[in-house]
Formats: structure tokens, sequence, C-alpha cells
């Protein structure tokens, strides 16, 4: 989609399955690894960011906000301004509505799930473009 951007980092990897969409003005910011499955689709103002941009340090000057890896399996729908932060995993066959927050490692499959915080709205769905 027009103003979509696309930045990987000189060390980071990024996967694009088969059959992959994107729309309008969004973002994907790769400094680890991103891995998008076959049949991804993603709406229009998301951001998929794998990093923090800058680094926390505690006491003893170890970082404590490393980058973390990012998965969408196969057949994943984000819906508009949807953001994916780091360390978060989407199972198969999931839908994220619009303007939610993904922060965590989803456990299910074939769900909706919705908001900030994210709530699972409906189970055991399908979907096709």
């Amino acid at each position: 989609g027009h103003g979509s951007k696309i930045n990987v980092n000189k060390s980071g990897i990024l996967e694009f399955g088969n059959n992959f969409g994107i729309s309008a003005e969004s973002a994907i910011i790769c400094n680890k690894n991103i891995i998008f499955g076959d049949y991804n689709l993603i709406s229009w103002g998301c951001q998929i960011i794998d990093t923090d941009f800058h680094k926390i340090y505690d006491a003893e000057k170890n970082c404590i906000n490393q980058d973390e890896k990012i998965i969408l399996a196969k057949k994943v729908w984000l819906g508009s301004n949807v953001t994916v932060l780091k360390g978060s995993q989407i199972k198969e066959n999931t839908i994220v509505g619009t303007n939610s927050l993904v922060s965590q490692q989803l456990t299910n499959s074939s769900i909706i799930v919705a908001g900030n915080p994210l709530k699972t709205k409906k189970e055991d769905i399908t979907w096709e473009l």
C-alpha cells in the first residue's frame, strides 16, 4: 500500500510468506527478526516493531529491553491501526481487531482478538479474502 514503510536494520531478518498483503500507511521496523507466514493481511495504519529503539540499562549496566522476535503465523489478519510489539506471536488463522495492541504470545489459533488490553472475542473461526 502507498506510504507504507519497511525498515530493516543491517542485522535484522525480515521474512515474508507467500501471498503477503499490506495496505496504506503501515510500518514494519525490524531490528532483530520478524516472520510473516503465508496469507497474512495487514490493513492500513498498522505498526509491527521488534525493538524499543533505545536501550534501557539497570544499575549494573545490563540492557533490560533487548529486541525480540515477532512471529505472525499463517493466515493472520491485522485490522486497521493495529500495533504489534516485540516478543509477540500470533497463531494461525487469527484476526486482530482494529486499534488493538498485541504485546504477548497468543496461545490459541482460529480466534478473533481485540482491544488494549487484548481479549479473545470469538473462538473456532476461519476467514477468507
